[in-house]
């Protein structure tokens, strides 16, 4: 009896360790630190808003903030409309959120084994970076969505076994649906996008599935534009709040220091309050002006703004992480050059990510905007560290 039963957890140690072990060491650590295990922020409040507000009025907008204000990107609240519609509670929520954290170490287990081997570092330093970015699972956190559709692209990415519509297929839902939740990963979506028209225009037999993948995108952001013009009277695909952060990192008397709300009359002057609080614009027009000034400011002072970006990069992704974002780097870079067969895509994700982190330098200083390079820095690490070891077996 005892044997077998030995046996079968010796076959499941992957998801033993993804999906019990490692959720098991996030509650305990939510535990020591003292927090509530349901602990909901402004954010989550809002975005509960907008899911409760649809399922009883049908009107897909927000009800905690001022009217025709914060259109946020649509993934999260209509995830959250699904979950709601099935009568979830905040607290069932955010135990599903430790089913996605631990789905996205599994898929990291499996793309770190068909590229380097079964050692599953990589979930490991996932979980690390998570608690190091104060993203303990208290709190409904767009993060944890956003991060399981990363980690679907790359194990999408790594698996050769795949017939290539299908991976099309996956790959384009799973890219499209981190967009829809994070804009910044558009920066993953394009080139998506890009490997789906090169491998239709080479193989005929998946050009069904790329024009699915191409007219698909096209009618939801048709339909959330609608949505969003018949709620606020503009036809947003997106949202309409990321302007006053970009004018808040880009303006002449912005910091490269780390941002908080409270921190905000530092970061700027009397040119935001004259359009914040001007009252012939509507929050969206007030959107596209802070928008406008910041681009405008950008051109007037390129220098500056490079040199913010590069200082704020360095500040967010190097010394936040102790250097070890820099050793994902360096490790992601000898694995291109030792493995050059690895070929194209690989070069394409660590280009990716590098542009990730810069854009995000581009932007206010906050630790959690950061994990977004995560998923793929700890699968670098964990290459990394299997290709030291071989290469001192060797010596």
């Amino acid at each position: 009896m005892t044997r077998p039963f030995l046996s079968a957890l010796r076959r499941r140690k992957k998801e033993i360790l993804c999906f019990l072990c490692l959720p098991a060491l996030m509650a305990l650590y939510v535990v020591l630190s003292g927090r509530s295990f349901v602990a909901l922020g402004p954010d989550a409040k809002l975005y509960l808003s907008i899911a409760d507000n649809f399922l009883s009025t049908g009107h897909f907008a927000q009800t905690t903030r001022e009217p025709g204000s914060f259109v946020v990107p649509a993934g999260l609240p209509l995830i959250l409309t699904a979950l709601r519609a099935l009568r979830l509670p905040p607290g069932g929520i955010i135990a599903l959120q430790y089913l996605l954290f631990g789905a996205s170490c599994f898929l990291l287990s499996h793309t770190e084994e068909a590229l380097f081997g079964g050692w599953w570092i990589s979930p490991l330093l996932f979980t690390a970076a998570l608690v190091r970015a104060h993203l303990e699972i208290t709190n409904i956190y767009l993060e944890y969505y956003f991060l399981f559709c990363m980690t679907a692209v790359l194990f999408l990415l790594s698996r050769r076994d795949l017939p290539l519509k299908k991976k099309l297929l996956w790959l384009n839902a799973a890219a499209l649906a981190g967009y829809l939740i994070r804009t910044v990963l558009i920066l993953v979506y394009l080139p998506v996008l890009a490997f789906t028209l090169v491998s239709a225009f080479r193989d005929r037999s998946v050009r069904g599935a790329a024009l699915a993948a191409l007219v698909a995108p096209c009618l939801l952001f048709a339909a959330v534009g609608a949505v969003n013009n018949r709620e606020v009277g503009h036809w947003i695909f997106s949202s309409n709040y990321s302007g006053r952060d970009v004018y808040t990192a880009n303006n002449p008397e912005t910091k490269t220091d780390f941002y908080s709300l409270s921190d905000l009359p530092d970061f700027v002057g009397e040119e935001y309050f004259s359009i914040v609080d001007d009252p012939t614009m509507d929050p969206t027009e007030k959107d596209t002006a802070l928008t406008a000034a910041a681009g405008k400011w950008i051109r007037e002072n390129p220098r500056t703004f490079i040199k913010n970006t590069v200082f704020k990069t360095w500040s967010l992704f190097v010394v936040f992480w102790r250097y070890t974002l820099l050793l994902a780097l360096l490790a992601g870079l000898w694995g291109l050059f030792r493995h050059r067969p690895a070929g194209r895509v690989w070069t394409v994700c660590w280009a990716v990510n590098l542009l990730l982190a810069l854009t995000t330098g581009m932007g206010l200083v906050m630790d959690r905007y950061s994990i977004v390079v995560w998923p793929l820095a700890s699968l670098h690490l964990a290459g990394g560290w299997r290709m030291l070891l071989d290469r001192l077996k060797k010596n």
